[in-house]
């Protein structure tokens, strides 16, 4: 039997292979070109730029940490990618050798070395931080690869930069509050540098104040694993979250009893408020055990607790009558409340008022002011004073008998006492005619209390603010001043007068 051969292509056959096999090395010729040409764009595009600098040769220029708000509000949100390119920038161990060798050559000699030392990373990481930070929610396309981070990056540095930053420019994002308490039980997370408010997640969740209330279970989980280590960042955290973090409660009075978290159980505690009934019997034996230095916050949160602390009455009588200044104001406040009759409190208002003397060595009352500089609010410790200014404010219409004494103080030069007396004198009157030329003044100081307290004032007031509505728009469009804080008031601004907001913009 013959075996025939393998049959031989056509010459038609053979023609039509070779134009199919020519027209697949086009297309693939072409695919390959037009991909090029993207990825040579991409890696080739200039970087945005001002005053003939990009984002990264700024970072270079930076002195300490916080970046030059007219460079930040030059460049806006656009910023995003270069900075998160920064922030996760790793050192070589060549490059780390080098660096030693020159920081142990700047010490050795006279020579000014750290002209030319070229910038490391971990430097790198924190300017391109505190700049993120500025930015807040308007860097929020950067979340998903911030999330990732968060997620999946192994190198610690990197990923406690990442949840700190998540804790600012994710607060719009419920996604990165998810990924955020996720990692708080994740092991790999408790191996960094957890007590280091900067780079703790429990603090990043925290900064999501009462959204945060799904976190509050596993903070307290946390606080109880971790107790012996002192678990401070939680505690800290749980105030953060406030009054949604009710449940903690019971947790936070056992912490009372250790003297390493005193404090910062009763300042979670006072952020938590009047649902913190259940722990008055330990703040009466609080005050009973500890220095006056301590108790500020005890009574704070006796003031706040109202009726439910009748039990607390003896002590606070004994406070009231035995301390002056600050104590003696916030006993009195704190008597009055629980007892249903906060006009009683308004005498001894207006005679720390009017009391001779500034701020004294005295115990002092801390309120707590939040920021885009830190991770958690700043403190503030206020005089008999401030204290009294405050909480005429708190206590409303029927502190009316202030008045004229408040009057007289909003011609003071101490500007944060001018901004107390004003928020009180429209808490207290509705005057707005009174208080707004004060507002707009506190609204161009630097210190965080006057400029907050000045601002918030503002948007109780509603549209009631309007005449202030041009000090606003001029302060949103004044380059010099922080874009979180220019972010701040344009969102004031709009709820006061839509229409001078309208034609405003950050960038």
């Amino acid at each position: 039997m013959e075996i025939e051969g393998p049959q031989q292509p056509n010459p038609t056959q053979i023609a039509a292979a070779k134009r199919a096999k020519r027209l697949l090395v086009l297309v693939v010729s072409l695919f390959l070109a037009v991909n090029g040409a993207i990825l040579y764009r991409v890696l080739h595009q200039p970087e945005l730029n001002y005053e003939g600098k990009t984002v990264t040769q700024w970072l270079a220029t930076i002195r300490g940490t916080e970046p030059d708000p007219q460079v930040v509000n030059a460049f806006g949100s656009d910023a995003w990618p270069s900075l998160i390119k920064a922030l996760g920038q790793k050192d070589s161990a060549f490059k780390n050798a080098c660096f030693q060798f020159l920081d142990k050559l700047a010490s050795a000699t006279p020579l000014k070395l750290q002209k030319i030392r070229p910038l490391d990373a971990e430097t790198l990481r924190l300017r391109s931080r505190f700049w993120l930070m500025q930015l807040g929610p308007d860097a929020k396309e950067s979340v998903p690869e911030l999330i990732k981070w968060v997620r999946e990056e192994k190198d610690p540095e990197i990923r406690a930069a990442g949840i700190s930053v998540l804790g600012f420019v994710g607060l719009e994002s419920p996604e990165a509050l998810s990924a955020l308490i996720e990692v708080l039980s994740d092991p790999v997370t408790a191996m960094m540098k957890d007590f280091i408010l900067d780079d703790s997640p429990a603090i990043a969740v925290g900064r999501f104040g009462t959204r945060a209330e799904p976190a509050v279970v596993l903070l307290v989980e946390l606080i109880r694993k971790r107790k012996p280590l002192g678990p401070r960042n939680e505690v800290v955290a749980l105030g953060m979250i406030g009054r949604e973090a009710k449940e903690a409660v019971p947790t936070l009075v056992e912490l009372l009893g250790e003297q390493a978290l005193r404090n910062n159980a009763l300042n979670a505690l006072a952020e938590i408020g009047s649902v913190a009934a259940e722990a008055v019997p330990a703040l009466v034996q609080c005050l009973k055990d500890s220095q006056p230095q301590t108790w500020p916050p005890i009574l704070e949160i006796l003031m706040k607790t109202g009726p439910p602390a009748s039990e607390a009455l003896p002590a606070l009588m004994e406070v009231e009558s035995g301390q002056t200044g600050v104590l003696r104001v916030l006993a009195t406040v704190a008597t009055a409340r629980i007892r249903n009759q906060p006009e009683h409190a308004v005498p001894a208002l207006i005679e720390a008022l009017q009391q001779e003397g500034g701020f004294s060595s005295e115990p002092a009352w801390t309120v707590r002011i939040p920021t885009w500089r830190s991770p958690v609010p700043i403190p503030v410790r206020l005089g008999p004073k401030e204290t009294a200014a405050w909480l005429l404010a708190e206590l409303g219409p029927v502190a009316k008998g202030a008045l004229p004494v408040l009057a007289k103080i909003v011609s003071e030069k101490d500007s944060r006492l001018q901004t107390l007396a004003a928020r009180a004198i429209w808490k207290i009157s509705q005057d707005q005619a009174a208080a707004l030329p004060i507002l707009n003044q506190a609204l161009k100081q630097k210190d965080e209390l006057t400029f907050h307290t000045a601002l918030k004032t503002c948007e109780e007031m509603g549209t009631k603010a309007r005449p202030a509505a041009v000090s606003l728009a001029g302060f949103v469009a004044d380059k010099k001043n922080p874009w979180s804080d220019r972010r701040e008031v344009l969102e004031v601004l709009r709820k006061i007068d839509p229409e001078s907001a309208a034609g405003l913009s950050l960038r």
